[in-house]
């Protein structure tokens, strides 16, 4: 002990310089995750998005002569198109028919039907509905007032929805990005994940990667499967009833359905 404080190395000295430096890293990679995890899931997708599209991608680059760049450029302008377009005019439409709904409203000119007899026969919820929509179609003002609070917390679900639905759509729009660059990338992505699955496997390095591929192949397949039956049928319901601009909607419900967001929050209401 004497002979290391005569050369100046204290072991208590060290002890703390060691817990100093270890904090201090570990703060750092804390901040690091902090930073990069609301990336996380964006970059999680546009992985899931480059293995699902990368035979589509293939095909391409053999049409265009091996021009990457080109390929992934064309494959992720067509998916931002298929994603932003029906949005817009999603969204227009709903801004343009909210404000006839609050015009009519101020000019005292909306007027809701009353409901049908067989409303009150629904079990459970009937009675309450019926009794609610009577007092709508009466006397809509005063039925506002009595049903104020309701309203309320009705609307603040609804913009809480509208939130999550938006931020789904940032989301998405993100990964496609990222699947632009991934996707250029996708070979030397697999051998560096076939050399990693290789140290933890062994032999079956190969193997694993293969099957994690086919598995996320075979899942996108089912969740894209899944959205075009519900895409058919929600978008022959809303053709069959007239209801305006039903090919948009149904093209948002397909959107929904891809995203993974409930396609109830658009057809319910649609259907109400």
């Amino acid at each position: 002990m004497k002979a290391a404080l005569e050369n100046g190395t204290d072991p208590e000295k060290k002890s703390i310089d060691l817990v100093i430096k270890l904090s201090l890293i570990a703060l750092l990679v804390a901040w690091c995750i902090m930073i990069i995890l609301p990336f996380a899931m964006p970059v999680l997708w546009g992985v899931i998005l480059a293995i699902t599209l990368y035979p589509l991608y293939t095909r391409l680059l053999k049409l265009l002569k091996g021009k990457k760049g080109l390929s992934s450029t064309i494959i992720t302008l067509i998916l931002l198109a298929l994603i932003i377009v029906p949005s817009v005019f999603l969204i227009s439409s709903i801004v343009e028919n909210g404000k006839e709904l609050v015009s009519s409203f101020r000019a005292q000119t909306l007027t809701i039907p009353p409901p049908d007899p067989k409303v009150a026969d629904w079990p459970l919820i009937g009675k309450p509905i019926n009794s609610a929509w009577l007092a709508l179609s009466a006397n809509l003002e005063g039925a506002l007032q009595t049903y104020r609070e309701q309203i309320l917390k009705i609307g603040d679900k609804f913009l809480d929805m509208i939130k999550s639905v938006g931020s789904g759509l940032l989301m998405f729009i993100l990964s496609v990005i990222i699947l632009g660059f991934l996707i250029v990338t996708a070979e030397k992505s697999k051998k560096s994940a076939v050399r990693f699955f290789t140290r933890i496997g062994g032999s079956k390095g190969v193997e694993l990667v293969s099957m994690i591929i086919l598995t996320i192949r075979n899942v996108a397949k089912g969740i894209l499967g899944v959205a075009l039956i519900q895409f058919v049928l929600i978008g022959g319901t809303l053709m069959l009833a007239k209801v305006p601009f039903a090919g948009l909607w149904a093209l948002a419900v397909l959107m929904f359905a891809i995203v993974q967001i409930p396609v109830g929050i658009l057809a319910i209401p649609i259907i109400i």
